[in-house]
């Protein structure tokens, strides 16, 4: 006797089944873990959304992102390999930071992580700040009171962490407002900080990773370029949601507005370069690079 094999969810035409229903209330408070950077508790739940409904592709994924912040690493390659193989597109980006952070690992542990640095990803900037004045030679440490110093060659071993900003893996970062405001931009979404204090001022969450951003000229607009392949237009200072264009079928990489900021170019990792209006959000042009 032969007993039938059924697919997780088999619901009538138009209606939803109670597992589909529990999976679906999982996975949401699985992406607030997520979102909370509560690695280990989003996790579990991605895991438990998987066992209703193996496969489930953006639950996979969620949870390679989570076990690659937790340090396990193999674990997450597995899982980002697979959802790389059922989407390369939207699993390329998340599959390649695995493959990296093994390397990075495996370095590690051979003595050798110093020789290995990815073009592609910042440098741990961030634990330092621009305020951090030269050592002196005394042996005292300076504080900020003392005067802010450019950094350069002669100084940068003398500089000091100040804070630790954002949550998550921390990939852009840049001023606004002449300076006053800096916006970081992690895996999670962008965090805006008073550049002086380093007080919190603002929170964005995102539905993808946060690969570049840009300021408008007059400071007013940021530009935030996602792995989705959107662009997210926010006057930071409004009460405004975000404008959001679906600019790009991979992610997107590099953004730079125009001197007088009408004018926004965004590139994707596929090599497409697109102009857009910003003020009426209008896509002008499309330009394939050389890759040749």
């Amino acid at each position: 006797m032969t007993t039938a094999v059924h697919p997780p969810f088999s619901p009538p035409p138009g209606k939803t089944s109670p597992l589909e229903l529990h999976a679906q209330r999982l996975f949401a408070a699985g992406q607030r873990m997520f979102v909370q950077s509560e690695w280990q508790a989003a996790a579990r739940l991605f895991e438990l959304v998987l066992k209703v409904n193996p496969q489930h592709v953006l639950a996979r994924r969620y949870l390679g992102e989570a076990l690659l912040e937790m340090g396990q690493v193999k674990s997450a390659l597995q899982h980002l390999h697979r959802v790389y193989q059922e989407d390369p597109e939207k699993g390329r980006e998340a599959f390649r930071r695995a493959l990296q952070a093994l390397s990075v690992q495996s370095a590690h542990e051979a003595g050798e992580a110093d020789v290995l640095e990815s073009p592609s990803l910042p440098e741990a900037a961030s634990h330092t700040h621009d305020d951090a004045p030269p050592d002196d030679g005394s042996g005292a440490e300076q504080t900020a009171s003392q005067g802010a110093r450019p950094i350069s060659v002669d100084n940068a071993a003398s500089l000091r962490e100040e804070t630790l900003l954002g949550r998550g893996r921390i990939v852009a970062f840049t001023y606004l407002s002449d300076g006053d405001v800096l916006a970081v931009g992690t895996a999670v979404g962008v965090y805006l900080y008073d550049a002086h204090s380093l007080a919190l001022q603002r929170f964005l969450p995102t539905q993808a990773w946060v690969w570049h951003l840009a300021s408008s000229p007059d400071g007013n607009t940021l530009a935030i370029g996602l792995e989705n392949g959107r662009v997210l237009l926010w006057a930071y200072a409004t009460d405004q949601p975000p404008v959001s264009l679906a600019a790009h079928d991979a992610a997107v990489r590099a953004l730079a507005f125009s001197p007088d900021g009408a004018l926004l170019a965004s590139g994707s990792m596929n090599g497409l370069v697109r102009i857009w209006q910003v003020q009426r959000q209008t896509l002008l042009r499309s330009m394939r690079s050389n890759k040749g």
